[in-house]
């Protein structure tokens, strides 16, 4: 289930380019699947892909979405993150959508690996902040599990994996894109009622070749913690 093109607060509506790149290389085929029954909207999700990495058929009683597993994730010094932005739906006829403030950065206490005998292990592989919040070292290191957008930038660049101001520039025009198409897709569903807004927490995930994915798109997100270093 691909996402594509965002409009942002002056206009830039993103790029159906970026949409149509996302989706091809989405419906590509391999890599192990992931089961979820939250019903959230979420990206790579296919049926096929379930049953090609040995998924089985749960049934049609309780909703399940079919998610592709990013094997090869982007790393931050090592471990693995994910980013939680915000998007503001302030009007949806005629609409106006804003990606709103910077968001931020979660990322996991403990260092990444590939290893199918790791699967088991939460705290490597899921970084939101409720899991990683009982790493027995989240006292002593818990600053490295909530960063800033500008901290991940200048970590990418430390780390020769993207040029400095890739995260403000090219990902957030990516992620732009995705937004669109979240709110492209919920538009009829949205009510209309004058004062009011949804505010909606998008959570993206980057693999090695820095592309962004979205993971899920909730409603009545959690208010961010207090801005990072």
């Amino acid at each position: 289930m691909p996402a594509g093109a965002g409009a942002d607060g002056d206009g830039d509506k993103g790029g159906g380019a970026e949409a149509a790149e996302a989706a091809a290389a989405h419906q590509q085929p391999g890599g192990p699947a992931a089961l979820t029954g939250d019903g959230a909207a979420r990206e790579g999700a296919s049926a096929a892909g379930a049953a090609g990495a040995g998924g089985r058929f749960l049934g049609t009683r309780e909703n399940y979405i079919v998610q592709r597993y990013i094997a090869q994730p982007a790393l931050l010094g090592g471990r693995k993150f994910d980013i939680r932005c915000f998007l503001l739906v302030a009007a949806a006829k005629p609409h106006w959508v804003v990606l709103y403030g910077d968001g931020y950065v979660r990322a996991s206490l403990t260092p990444y690996s590939a290893d199918a005998e790791s699967l088991g292990d939460r705290f490597m592989h899921l970084t939101n902040a409720a899991v990683q919040k009982k790493h027995a070292d989240f006292a002593a290191r818990g600053e490295e599990a909530v960063r800033s957008m500008a901290a991940l930038d200048a970590a990418l660049a430390a780390q020769g994996d993207a040029p400095p101001g890739f995260v403000c520039g090219a990902l957030r025009t990516k992620m732009m894109a995705v937004a669109r198409e979240v709110f492209e897709a919920a538009r009829e569903k949205l009510v209309r009622r004058r004062g009011l807004f949804e505010l909606l927490g998008l959570d993206f995930m980057l693999d090695r070749e820095l592309r962004p994915w979205l993971l899920e798109a909730r409603p009545a997100p959690p208010p961010p913690p207090p801005p990072p270093p």
